[in-house]
């Protein structure tokens, strides 16, 4: 799968929080940043060219806007109607598609929204500072892939490359490449003995970026090592873990 429509020019992925959900079916509250220009600069007037499917890229899914429609204000708000998570705390995802000027009807869906809602997030930032930059195929020893290191008051963020571990097409599907997407991460800190912090882990603020990943971590023991480990699930049934080693220390003048 992929792809939506060859006639959607423009797409965003979102990152549903599910941190402190359980396996099951939500429905979702989706905000649109007022400040997405690539959004706001290329929607119809109409609204009908916004459509909202699964972690796959083409299936569509049950949505409609929440509370109307302010182009001249940037407000959207979109809900979708029972959505499936994957596991319990992990971080689902889901495909905006925009920019058809030819979409003269709307493909929103009538429904009420549901008692039980996960949230829906776009992120605008790009990438930086902490990237884990190999994701060690060739591997001769069990070793991480990169090594960063913070002091234990700070917040940081770790970004691991979901897109370098996904296949891509051989032959363009609705003029694009991309084939095997992500249908969820799931992320944790584990200490030199094996067991998981989670309390170095703010799990709520993970967000998708150009295909990365985001993982925000603080706390930690000055002094200690942890492995930062992400797991990614993709729509091909693979589960594939990026790791990287953090480094606790406290800087001081020498």
């Amino acid at each position: 799968m992929s792809w939506y429509s060859g006639s959607f020019n423009r797409r965003e992925q979102i990152a549903i929080d599910g941190s402190s959900a359980s396996a099951g079916t939500f429905d979702l509250v989706i905000s649109i940043p007022n400040d997405f220009d690539s959004f706001w600069d290329n929607i119809r007037s109409d609204g009908n060219d916004v459509v909202v499917t699964l972690a796959d890229g083409k299936s569509i899914t049950n949505y409609k806007f929440a509370a109307g429609f302010d182009i001249p204000n940037r407000s959207i708000t979109l809900n979708v109607q029972n959505y499936a998570l994957a596991q319990t705390g992990v971080t689902g995802f889901v495909w905006l598609y925009w920019n058809n000027p030819n979409q003269s009807s709307s493909l929103q869906s009538v429904f009420t929204l549901g008692g039980s809602t996960l949230n829906g997030y776009i992120y605008l930032c790009q990438p930086f500072g902490r990237l884990v930059t190999s994701i060690g195929y060739s591997q001769i020893a069990l070793q991480p892939q990169s090594t960063f290191s913070k002091e234990a008051s700070e917040k940081v963020d770790i970004w691991f490359p979901m897109n370098a571990v996904l296949a891509g097409r051989n032959q363009p599907y609705n003029q694009h490449l991309d084939c095997e997407e992500v249908t969820y991460v799931l992320a944790a800190v584990v200490d030199n003995g094996g067991s998981t912090v989670a309390a170095m882990l703010a799990d709520e603020e993970i967000r998708a970026s150009s295909g990365w990943c985001r993982v925000r971590i603080q706390a930690g023991s000055t002094g200690n090592n942890y492995a930062v480990k992400l797991l990614i699930a993709t729509t091909h049934a693979q589960q594939i873990f990026i790791t990287s080693i953090l480094e606790v220390n406290t800087i001081v003048p020498s």
